[in-house]
This record gives C-alpha cells, sequence and structure tokens, in this order.
C-alpha cells in the first residue's frame, strides 16, 4: 500500500511541475540532491565545488536536502539551500537547465523538457553485487523507478563492464552514458593532496598520524550488520606484517546504525567517504563498491565476507567474488592470515588486472570532463 501511494503520488506531483513549465528553462540554474537529499558528498559534491570554481559565478548552484538547515554553511560558499520536498525545489528543478542526483531519486516527479538535462551520476563504481533492481522491487515501487529511469537524460559510469550489466541490463536504461569514470574518485588519483586530507582527519578524530589506519567499511545488508573482525587480532596481523602499531576506525553504511565498539574510532559521521580512503593505509570491506574506487589506491584491502554464501544467495554477484583479485576472508582467522602475507607487489598487478577486465574509464579526471561535456560548450 505504501508503495502505491507513493506511486499515485508521483502523477500528482508530474501533475503540478507542468504548471511550472510555462516558465522558461533558466540556462545558468544547477540544482543537486545527493542520496536523496541527506548528503553533501559524493561525485554531486565534486561536480558542484568545480562548476562553482571554474563557472566563476556565472551558475545559480542550488543543493535539496531534507534536512536544509544542517547545510547552511553552504551559504558561505555562495550556493542555495531548499527543502527536499518543497514546492519552491519543485519550481527550481521544474525551471532549471542542469539537475543532478547520484541515487535514482526524483527525476520521475519531472516530465521531460527540452532543453533540461537529468543527470545522474550513481553512487558506487566497478561492478560487483548486483544490483537486482528491477527483479527484487514490488510492483509500484519498480513503477516508481521505472519513471526516473525514462526521465534520465545522462547516466555516468565508471567502466564498460558497469555500463553494460548495471545500466544497460539491470536498469534497462537506454539514455545517453557518459563513459568517463566518477568524478568523486578524482581525488584518488592526487596523491599529493592525500597527507593534507589525513592531517585533517588526524585533528577531527585525534588520531595519531604515525599509526596504521586500518578502516572497515561494510556495505548495506537487509539482514542488518554482521559485526566487525576482531579488532586486536587485526592489529596483531598489522604489527606483524608492516612493523607497526594500527588504529582501527569503522564507516557504518548510511542506511545502517552504527554500532563501533571498543578501541573502534566510529567515523561514520564523516560523509566524505573518498576523503577516508585518502586517509587510511589498509581498507577492510565486503561487496562495496568502495573495493573500486580503492583500487586505484593500490593500498592493501581485503575482503571480509563471513556471510558470502547468504549474501550470494539473496543478493548475487555479477562475477565470480574470487575473480575480483581481493583476498576473500569468511573469518578472523583468514583475515588475519591474508594481512600477515600480504605481497604489496602482487597486489598492485591484481588490481591493475582487475580494473582492465571491468574495463575502467577512471583516469583521474572525470570532473573535468563532466564539465566540459555540459558546460563548456
Amino acid at each position: 500500500m505504501k508503495d502505491f501511494i507513493k506511486y499515485i503520488g508521483i502523477f500528482f506531483i508530474r501533475t503540478i511541475v507542468r504548471f511550472f513549465y510555462i516558465v522558461p528553462v533558466k540556462a545558468d540554474r544547477v540544482i543537486i540532491s545527493c542520496y536523496l537529499g541527506t548528503q553533501y558528498a559524493g561525485s554531486p559534491k565534486v561536480i558542484s565545488e568545480y562548476i562553482r570554481e571554474w563557472g566563476k559565478g556565472k551558475y545559480e548552484i542550488i543543493w535539496a536536502f531534507k534536512n536544509k538547515d544542517d547545510f547552511a554553511f553552504l551559504k558561505d560558499c555562495g550556493i542555495k539551500t531548499v527543502g527536499y520536498y518543497s514546492m519552491k525545489r519543485l519550481f527550481l528543478e521544474a525551471t532549471a537547465k542542469y539537475c543532478i542526483d547520484n541515487a535514482a531519486g526524483c527525476f520521475g516527479w519531472f516530465p521531460s523538457r527540452k532543453g533540461q538535462y537529468h543527470i545522474d551520476t550513481w553512487h558506487g563504481g566497478g561492478c560487483y553485487k548486483t544490483d537486482g533492481i528491477l527483479e527484487k522491487r514490488g510492483k509500484f515501487a519498480l513503477k516508481r523507478l521505472l519513471f526516473h529511469i525514462h526521465e534520465t537524460t545522462h547516466m555516468v559510469s565508471s567502466s564498460s563492464f558497469f555500463s553494460r550489466e548495471t545500466l544497460r541490463k539491470a536498469l534497462l536504461y537506454q539514455g545517453k552514458i557518459l563513459e568517463i569514470g566518477m568524478p568523486r574518485n578524482d581525488i584518488l588519483f592526487e596523491a599529493e593532496k592525500h597527507a593534507g586530507i589525513r592531517r585533517k582527519l588526524a585533528a577531527i578524530y585525534c588520531l595519531d598520524m604515525q599509526k596504521i589506519w586500518i578502516l572497515y567499511a561494510p556495505t548495506w545488508r537487509e539482514e542488518g550488520d554482521v559485526g566487525s573482525p576482531d579488532v586486536e587480532r587485526m592489529k596483531k596481523a598489522v604489527a606483524i606484517r608492516f612493523g607497526k602499531e594500527a588504529l582501527f576506525l569503522k564507516r557504518t553504511h548510511k542506511f545502517m546504525e552504527a554500532h563501533a565498539g571498543q578501541s573502534v574510532t566510529d567515523v561514520t559521521d564523516y560523509t566524505d567517504m573518498q576523503d577516508l580512503l585518502c586517509a587510511c593505509d589498509i581498507l577492510i570491506t565486503d561487496y562495496s563498491s568502495s573495493l573500486w574506487d580503492f583500487s586505484f589506491t593500490f593500498k592493501p584491502c581485503f575482503i571480509y565476507a563471513p556471510d558470502v554464501e547468504i549474501y550470494y544467495h539473496n543478493r548475487g554477484f555479477y562475477r565470480d567474488i574470487y575473480t575480483w583479485g581481493f583476498p576473500v576472508c569468511k573469518d578472523d582467522e583468514e583475515l588475519f592470515h591474508a594481512i600477515v602475507r600480504f605481497d604489496g607487489q602482487a597486489h598492485k598487478e591484481n588490481m591493475e588486472r582487475h580494473q582492465k577486465e571491468l574495463g575502467s574509464f577512471e583516469k583521474g579526471n572525470a570532473t573535468e570532463s563532466f564539465y566540459r561535456y555540459f558546460f563548456a560548450k
């Protein structure tokens, strides 16, 4: 019933929006949302900041948030904010030339209009867990998603595999694909900036710069958190392999409740995942697309997947998890030995092979390519 009501609501909103179409499209208006209006992060954030810098005041940049008061600081940057579900947002988006989103959000509210771009940057790279977006939704939830897909004019892709398997096959998207890589990942190619990011995080969370930072960042699960690796055991493994003390950081998925535990620094409230990837020395994750992002740093990365059989049955993978190139560990014992036996050169070769197999588009210039395509014509 809930999905049905939301579906009917789309028709109501689309009717309202059509009245706004008597107002011409404003060529210098850019309206942006991220993770359904909950964050200032990801590729939308990077694109927004690039437009602000290189557009030199030419563009009106507006962000839509569910709790816009939490983002009042953007006003100091010359960025306007608007309520995600407000009538004003509907008007601004109905009359903006550029509408940018990253989570298959609400383009379905806005019937196609000549001279307007609906751009979805998506929120994950590579191609690991199957989205099952169409098969596993109810009838009306599926119809709502198809509205969004139909009204999207451009989608951004990180790899040829993602373009083919996720966008074309899973989402049935038939529009334009920008095969340029993910703007949020450009920073991963700018190694000279990583030390500064690390210092910033060290100051925020009182972290020792000299220790090795282990980041544990599991993906979302319907079944809930599967728990963390044995923290002290992982620190011991790091000490054996790398000869240094370690700190353990945990970033819980945005749609799950955070449970950090003792001897763990909870960094869930830090919304910029790419900063965390730049700053940490080791990543432990599972089926998250952070695997893809982190692969371009060539730093140690391990898959901790005690529920791999269950997850595969419930969600599925595009490719066999053992072909991804990362050590797959089902328990603490396997993870301990994977860290102790880590071979940096072999890992680098595995990552290069993995990126080539998926047909990577990541070159560190995605944001510039995006800007040139839409704004520098």
